[in-house]
């Protein structure tokens, strides 16, 4: 499938110019179309892009980005320090994975205890509602019922 530079900023969630600055700096290379030189982006190009924003997210700089996602390609980049460049590259996605994986595993804990006072205040409300009391009653022990238990936000 191909995408132009608008429907990824939205799949993406982020502003074109984005996108832009990304493929300036050599993290992606979108084809371009004969004639009008408009961007195509696939679904390949997309991908990349996501791993580009989830590593800006955790943290990571444009350079550490670069040595690990560039397209860019120079002369100097053919010859025997390719080996190294691919290892060092290798080894900072292996770094950015295994970060990517523990800021994963942390919202995972976060949405875990909200769901669980979700639904521990679910029951709650629900006992209220099935009580024979004044609706102001119930909406009186609904709002001590969040109070006590926090309202996840």
């Amino acid at each position: 499938m191909h995408y132009s530079i608008k429907n990824v900023s939205l799949i993406l969630g982020v502003d074109p110019q984005t996108i832009r600055y990304w493929e300036k700096e050599g993290l992606i290379s979108p084809e371009r179309m004969y004639g009008n030189k408009y961007r195509i982006y696939k679904d390949k190009d997309i991908e990349q892009l996501k791993l580009v924003k989830a590593s800006r997210e955790i943290g990571y700089s444009i350079k550490d980005c670069q040595a690990t996602f560039s397209t860019k390609s120079s002369k100097d980049s053919k010859d025997n320090k390719d080996n190294k460049d691919n290892k060092d590259r290798i080894l900072l996605l292996s770094k950015m994975t295994s970060d990517l994986l523990k800021v994963t595993e942390k919202h995972i804990e976060e949405f875990s205890v909200q769901l669980v006072k979700l639904k521990k205040t679910k029951r709650a409300i629900k006992r209220i509602l099935d009580m024979d009391l004044s609706d102001e009653e119930k909406e009186r022990l609904i709002c001590e019922v969040i109070v006590e238990i926090g309202f996840p936000t």
